[in-house]
């Protein structure tokens, strides 16, 4: 419901006004009254008003005046005026107010005031529509750009499987330079997850204890871990920890609190970070040895700790496995995609180097196993009978690296079948259309599911000619045999081979042959 409140110094006009809205609008609209400049405002500050429709000349405060408070205070109404001849002139300053929504000559009459009143409402209703809209597309680019920047968090952390550099160089922005060292805090509760609340009060409590020194990222891990990127302040004119070792102790003073704050509340976490600054690059294999230590420290039942694996010398080993981490786990996902794109070599190349990284590592064959298996069966490929015999007992490599050649080798001839399939299709789309004035690349593209440009270039690629180019020679073709046959008529051969009109066929068959189609049929026919 819509709340209009109309303003005049003459009450009958009020009253006459409102009586004929009433009945003009119905239940649509809640009808205010007010007899003066003052009374308006009453009723303005005690009620949200969508229209104000008012006199311009009051004894106590004018419409214009009136009109200039709305806008100063910023009541968010329209304001329609009503005015006699004589201060036609006056709403010219009205006018340039943002809330004017037209005005009216008194000796128009009811029926134009209620035109005019229906078509500022009409016009309130679509402006809150565009807000609405606007403030839905705004949250929606919000939420999204929250997305985008998790996702790239992950894909720097490496924490989504099959670590990509393609994906970490999104221009998704960041507050952080990927390209000056960082810090890496991560922490892990040991409760089945961090709710929410916990989530927005620890990332506040890190904000407001390192801040001071450090520009900082937050990504949730996992139900239970989350983790954050930290980087020096620029700005920062105070006092710079002198040091690794003094830059430690900071960081390890501040989770310290941050646990115990968080352990009056009845949440016990633990905390693992590196004080040494560390490229971008080394962040997935160091996010992996931080999770592995938090991991450990669980299935021990240390909780409520906080260590620094850059200082803390039980725990330096878990960062030295992280390079060849990183490293392997690229490979992987190499190898990986060379088997679903049948490329052998590169197949190859990446089972070395893992071989070469992971030494006899139990997990890693099986990984590599696993991913033997899938992309057999997302290719469709005759199912591995024996799976054990793909993992030789001293752990070497051989027998898996055979498996993937020999499914690279199926993909290749899978998609060599592929291509012979498409262009057969091509083929017998032209034969079945011959005679459809419609046949085209995209016409055919559609039949095959296939983007039109694609299916053109790789037709080309396979035969050499464009698809087009085809067409036109199978019409031609097909035309020359028909014209052999003095039973058929010129105007059933070009319907027949996909002609709207015989003047049309006659054009292209001169172009291609030289000769008219009735010429071409004489000669024939004389020999």
């Amino acid at each position: 419901m819509r709340h209009l409140l109309v303003v005049d110094d003459e009450p009958n006009l009020v009253d006459g006004l409102c009586h004929a809205l009433a009945e003009a609008l119905g239940d649509e609209v809640d009808i205010s009254k007010a007899y003066s400049g003052s009374e308006a405002l009453a009723v303005l500050s005690e009620s949200p008003v969508d229209l104000v429709i008012t006199d311009v000349r009051m004894p106590d405060i004018s419409g214009l005046d009136l009109m200039q408070i709305i806008h100063e205070r910023r009541m968010g109404c329209r304001v329609l005026i009503i005015t006699g001849y004589d201060e036609f002139n006056a709403i010219h300053k009205a006018v340039k107010l943002p809330m004017t929504a037209g005005f009216l000559l008194k000796n128009e009459g009811d029926e134009e005031v209620i035109k005019a009143v229906k078509k500022s409402l009409a016009g309130i209703e679509e402006a809150e529509k565009t807000q609405l809209a606007l403030a839905l597309a705004q949250r929606q680019s919000e939420a999204l750009d929250i997305l985008l920047r998790e996702r790239r968090l992950w894909n720097i952390l490496g924490v989504l499987p099959y670590y990509d550099d393609s994906e970490a160089s999104s221009e998704t922005a960041l507050v952080i330079d990927l390209n000056k060292p960082l810090l890496l805090v991560v922490v892990r509760s040991f409760s089945s997850y961090i709710s929410a609340d916990t989530i927005i009060w620890l990332e506040q409590q890190v904000n407001l204890l390192l801040s001071t020194h450090f520009i900082m990222e937050m990504s949730i891990l996992g139900s239970s871990s989350m983790a954050w990127l930290l980087q020096e302040q620029e700005e920062y004119t105070g006092i710079k920890y002198s040091d690794d070792m003094e830059r430690s102790k900071a960081l390890r003073a501040g989770m310290l609190e941050i646990q115990s704050r968080l352990a009056n509340n009845g949440t016990e976490i633990s905390v693992a970070l590196t004080s040494k600054w560390a490229l971008a690059s080394d962040l997935p294999g160091y996010v992996h040895a931080l999770r592995n230590v938090l991991q450990n420290m669980s299935i021990s039942g240390r909780h409520q700790q906080v260590i620094d694996l850059s200082t803390d010398e039980k725990y330096t080993v878990f960062l030295e496995s992280a390079d060849s981490y990183v490293s392997l786990d690229r490979y992987i996902h190499r190898a990986r995609n060379a088997l679903l794109k049948g490329e052998e070599k590169e197949w190859e190349a990446a089972m070395k180097r893992i071989s070469r990284l992971s030494a006899s590592d139990p997990s890693v064959a099986a990984q590599l196993l696993n991913i033997v298996i899938t992309t057999s069966n997302i290719l469709g490929l005759p199912p591995i009978l024996d799976m054990t015999k793909l993992l030789s007992p001293d752990g070497d490599y051989d027998r898996l690296n055979a498996a993937g050649i020999d499914i690279c080798r199926k993909r290749r001839q899978i998609s060599k079948h592929a291509i012979i399939n498409i262009i057969d299709y091509v083929h017998e789309s032209i034969e079945k259309n011959l005679g459809s004035p419609a046949l085209s690349v995209t016409s055919i593209a559609t039949e095959t599911h296939y983007n039109p440009s694609y299916l053109s270039r790789l037709y080309k690629q396979q035969t050499g000619a464009n698809i087009m180019e085809t067409i036109n020679n199978i019409r031609i073709r097909r035309a020359c045999e028909f014209l052999k046959d003095p039973s058929l008529k010129i105007m059933d051969i070009s319907r027949r081979v996909g002609f709207a009109s015989p003047s049309s066929f006659t054009f292209f068959f001169r172009k291609r042959m030289g000769m008219t189609p009735k010429e071409f049929r004489t000669g024939k026919l004389s020999l």
